[in-house]
């Protein structure tokens, strides 16, 4: 075969041999169209999955406690001098923490560093020009549990609460209502107390009574330890049942544990009140066990107030322990 016959041959093939490239081409952009398209329409479980801590969180340790009484627990604190600010600002941070876990230790590097780059000087640095500001460090939740509805994204942000917790202590020298009145100022919302005196006048449009359970409680209890009152006894046994289902709904959602205080809890409340108004029309008047029911029954729609809203704690208990060391050492 001659040098032209093969170069015919050549030049005959050259076409195919574009065609089949063509195509090659082809498969692969429509390869990586189907490829984009679905990782847009999946890019939300793809990154979930990227993010998941792959570790039940029952079973995964959580890091070490924030230790407020070391300013490195701190983000913000106070400058020296300025004691005499008028106002005080406890700010908590949105989440910085991206790590793969469920909740960061409050070191984290790259958590450090979106804190102080973007959060403290954006959002909390306009308060310092009004008053002090106090920015707690704490375990932060990861981005994760804000984007699974998994139980253990709860627990997670549970921790995360829980360093966060605040209580306020204000000394006043006398019990006069006019403290309370200027402590709330024109604040609005749900008070949980006991029944002192100095609250009532606060009540009305703005502030809602919730009454503490555990006041409720403490009548019974003393009644049933000074005479072993069956009435008391029972009493007790009732309010234990609705302590239980506080016990079982601790971690919920607000929505969720409003429909299981409406279908365990209302129940029970219904029927100690019932039970509560037939027990006080048998006993006399000024005893001690009238007393203690009359102190339930005179606020009954405060302390049954927490079925009705998941917001609402069943007692201000936890407030109460948290004061107790400052209220025993007090003169």
């Amino acid at each position: 075969m001659g040098l032209g016959a093969i170069l015919r041959k050549v030049a005959a093939l050259k076409p195919k041999r574009m065609r089949l490239a063509h195509w090659f081409c082809l498969i692969v952009f429509a390869v990586a169209v189907v490829v984009g398209a679905s990782t847009l329409v999946w890019w939300g479980a793809i990154r979930e999955a990227l993010m998941d801590p792959a570790v039940p969180f029952q079973t995964w340790t959580p890091p070490p406690a924030p230790d407020y009484a070391r300013p490195a627990s701190w983000a913000l604190l106070p400058r020296p001098g300025t004691e005499t600010s008028v106002v005080d600002v406890f700010f908590v941070h949105p989440t910085t923490f991206e790590g793969r876990n469920w909740n960061g230790p409050i070191d984290d590097p790259n958590a450090v560093e979106l804190l102080n780059r973007l959060m403290i000087p954006n959002y909390a640095g306009p308060f310092a020009q009004v008053g002090r500001v106090f920015a707690p460090r704490y375990r932060q939740a990861s981005l994760y549990t804000q984007i699974t509805l998994r139980e253990d994204a709860r627990d997670a942000r549970a921790v995360a609460f829980e360093d966060i917790k605040a209580v306020v202590y204000d000394f006043c020298e006398s019990r006069a209502g006019e403290h309370a009145r200027a402590f709330l100022g024109d604040w609005s919302g749900a008070l949980v107390c006991d029944d002192f005196s100095g609250y009532k006048a606060s009540f009305g449009a703005a502030i809602t009574e919730v009454g503490c359970m555990a006041h409720a409680r403490r009548k019974f209890f003393d009644l049933h330890v000074s005479n072993k009152s069956e009435i008391a006894q029972q009493a007790l046994a009732y309010i234990a049942q609705l302590y239980k289902v506080e016990r079982e709904v601790k971690n919920l959602s607000a929505d969720e544990r409003l429909r299981i205080r409406q279908t365990e809890s209302k129940p029970l409340l219904d029927a100690l009140h019932q039970w509560m108004l037939l027990q006080r029309q048998r006993i006399t008047d000024g005893t001690a066990t009238a007393k203690a029911l009359d102190y339930s029954l005179k606020r009954w729609v405060a302390l049954s107030r927490f079925a009705h809203d998941g917001r609402l704690p069943i007692d201000n208990n936890w407030i109460e322990n948290q004061i107790r060391p400052i209220a025993i050492g007090r003169n």
